[in-house]
């Protein structure tokens, strides 16, 4: 669950992965939205986003690992962990915002 009143970010780590990895984040609202990053084999990154607003209802990330990488993806929201995921193939995370 995310609030839409704070700001949080994605922390992001490639570190075990020999190629590039991409990240989506579609944030579903009256107006949809999608952002898409790509992240370097061996990288980590932070991507911080601000309140997503009232009318977002629901945030989906999809992670793309290359063929047999691993990558992990934790979501923070006021210095909480919200989600956590860890995929060779791929993996989503589905989240409601209140």
């Amino acid at each position: 669950m995310a609030r839409c009143d704070q700001d949080w970010v994605i922390n992001v780590d490639n570190s075990s992965s020999y190629a590039a990895s991409s990240i989506s984040v579609n944030f579903l609202s009256k107006k949809p939205q999608n952002f898409e990053f790509t992240l370097p084999a061996g990288g980590r990154a932070q991507y911080p986003f601000a309140k997503v607003g009232r009318d977002v209802t629901r945030i989906i990330i999809y992670m793309d690992p290359p063929k047999g990488g691993t990558m992990t993806l934790e979501v923070a929201q006021n210095n909480s962990m919200v989600e956590t995921c860890t995929g060779g193939y791929g993996c989503r995370l589905v989240m409601n915002v209140e």
